[in-house]
């Protein structure tokens, strides 16, 4: 009886031997099935991120070999649409936008008004168009009536410029955060002067 009662435990063990064998082989195989994951999210996000910046130069009219920073077009595509003025919590100002791109973008904290950015010493200030270069900002002043009392007033508008004559800007005239040509003829016409942060 003995014998019988020593073999049984002996199968109970191999039993539980091979059950805990099997597990650990199969929770390697899960590794191993991870570690495939990860590779091909990785795929995934470089194939998702080509695709943004496709889609980018599409809207930019140039090749995606241009659209090289993609912090910058992660935040023009998060921002894209999004109404002028501040009703409700709902929509941003012409210099908010300004100053978030540069805080988020190239961790630069800039005063969101345009007067102060005039005057801010970190700011280059130049004329030509020539030399843009992305993330310059671009001043604009047009007229426009003051909503409060009917008289002429001046808009001031800051864009940040991005490539291919191309800026992004967040005003009344647009209504929303959009991309617009610099060689436009109502641009063109009321463009004052660049800057460059130092």
């Amino acid at each position: 009886m003995k014998i019988e009662f020593k073999s049984c435990q002996v199968c109970v063990f191999l039993f539980l031997f091979v059950c805990v064998l099997a597990l650990f082989v199969s929770s390697c195989k899960v590794h191993d099935k991870l570690a495939v994951d990860k590779t091909d999210i990785a795929n995934y996000v470089d194939t998702l991120t080509y695709y943004k910046s496709l889609r980018m130069s599409y809207v930019l009219d140039t090749k995606v070999d241009y659209v090289i920073n993609g912090k910058v077009y992660q935040f023009v595509d998060e921002w894209m649409g999004v109404p002028f003025g501040v009703s409700a919590g709902v929509g941003l100002d012409n210099g908010k936008l300004v100053q978030l791109l540069y805080k988020n973008v190239y961790d630069i904290t800039i005063p969101n008004a345009y007067e102060q950015l005039v005057y801010d010493k970190r700011l280059g200030l130049y004329t030509g168009k020539t030399f843009w270069a992305e993330g310059d900002l671009l001043f604009f002043e047009y007229p426009e009536d003051s909503l409060t009392d009917g008289e002429q007033g001046t808009e001031k508008v800051i864009g940040v410029y991005l490539i291919n004559n191309r800026f992004l800007v967040n005003c009344k005239r647009t209504g929303r955060v959009s991309i617009e040509r610099t060689d436009d003829a109502f641009w063109e016409r009321h463009f004052k002067f660049a800057g460059r942060c130092k």
